[in-house]
């Protein structure tokens, strides 16, 4: 009896000990964080499936940042340019203003935010890891941590269950979702200065990592994207633009052959159902893997119908990968890799993309991105009335 209390005290004792050195190290990376006014680091993020180590996308690029204590949405102003030529800059966000260059047509288009808050962009990598952070410590209760130490580095897990957590801006985005895990693990130095991080979500797995990294505890100045064009540059607004896809409909489908993910082709003509839905998707896209159990339901619900269910991916050409992806989701409906010509023809800007085509293989209904119940409602209904 007493060597099972004696166990339980030094057990207590541990883990008291071990949750309150977890709390010293967030405190000592938001102490690191916090000193930093500007920073400079190149980043190469990349990205998958998840569940999958194939990289599907990898981004290298300069990046040049000051914190700004004025924007409450990201956090900071940044540029960002290629690795080679740290003067020509891609992109600046100041707070009020996104810039991106056209180099070769010599043309600088302006997104003005005050209209608009959603069309804010990610917030760079320092500020990130800080949301994470502070996040995890507001919300520990719900949060799973674990601490791995090496020789020249800290690696830290952190888990969030039955909810979403995307860390993109100065505030992360928080969504229940029963079922669902979110996952990051966070990779600091010896003196507490993060340098990777990596996200896994349900429907995409992506990291970053920074090299080179100098940061300052001085900001000398007030960045602003508007001075950073070149006097000889065009400037261009931006206009909300209409999906160039809708106007395919009433027009005879374009016909296409392709490559089912395990090799066997398919093409447009070879479909004699009544009602054809065609969705376009991209492997790591989130609304369209959100989109995955309800068309798993529709294949289902219309198997003995005139109906046929094709899916398009537009990311990846990766057969094995789209092949993992299709079994790890269980889809009971056609999975076509792309072309070029096919995305052409369809005027694919954005997926996911729904074409509900006629038994002539005119396109009855373009329906572009995906809202849970209301896309399902809506493209049920016209199946329906088609049918």
């Amino acid at each position: 009896m007493k060597k099972s209390f004696f166990s339980f005290i030094l057990f207590m004792t541990f883990s008291l000990v071990f949750s309150q050195e977890h709390i010293e190290t967030f405190d000592k990376i938001l102490e690191r964080l916090d000193a930093i006014e500007t920073a400079s680091y190149n980043s190469k993020t990349s990205s998958s499936a998840p569940g999958d180590t194939l990289v599907f996308h990898t981004f290298k690029r300069f990046v040049n940042m000051h914190v700004n204590s004025n924007d409450s949405l990201v956090g900071a102003s940044f540029r960002t340019s290629a690795l080679d030529d740290h003067n020509k800059y891609n992109f600046c966000y100041d707070g009020q203003y996104m810039v991106r260059f056209d180099w070769e047509n010599r043309i600088a288009q302006i997104d003005t935010l005050t209209s608009n808050a959603n069309m804010v962009p990610m917030a760079p990598f320092f500020i990130k890891v800080k949301s994470l952070i502070q996040y995890t410590e507001e919300n520990i209760d719900s949060a799973s941590v674990k601490y791995t130490e090496y020789q020249d580095s800290i690696k830290i897990n952190f888990t969030f269950t039955d909810k979403m957590v995307e860390v993109m801006r100065l505030k992360p985005f928080v969504r229940q979702a029963k079922g669902k895990v979110s996952k990051y693990i966070l990779v600091v130095d010896k003196n507490y200065l993060p340098f990777k991080l990596i996200r896994k979500m349900p429907h995409q797995t992506s990291w970053e990592a920074c090299t080179d990294i100098r940061t300052s505890a001085i900001k000398d100045f007030e960045f602003s994207s508007l001075l950073q064009i070149p006097p000889d540059f065009k400037i261009k607004g931006r206009q909300m633009e209409t999906p160039k896809s809708y106007a395919l409909e009433g027009v005879k489908a374009p016909e296409w052959k392709l490559k089912e993910s395990h090799g066997d082709s398919i093409s447009l003509n070879d479909i004699e159902q009544k009602v054809i839905l065609i969705q376009f998707t991209g492997i790591g896209c989130g609304p369209c893997h959100e989109s995955i159990p309800f068309l798993k339901k529709l294949a289902e619900d219309y198997s003995d119908k005139d109906f046929e269910l094709i899916s398009i991916e537009t990311w990846s050409n990766n057969i094995a990968g789209i092949e993992r992806y299709k079994d790890r989701n269980e889809m009971n409906y056609s999975f076509l890799v792309s072309n070029k010509e096919t995305k052409n023809d369809y005027k694919i800007d954005g997926v996911p993309s729904f074409f509900i085509i006629d038994e002539n293989k005119v396109i009855k209904k373009v329906i572009v991105g995906y809202q849970k119940d209301k896309t399902d409602k809506e493209i049920t209904r016209l199946i329906e009335e088609m049918l």
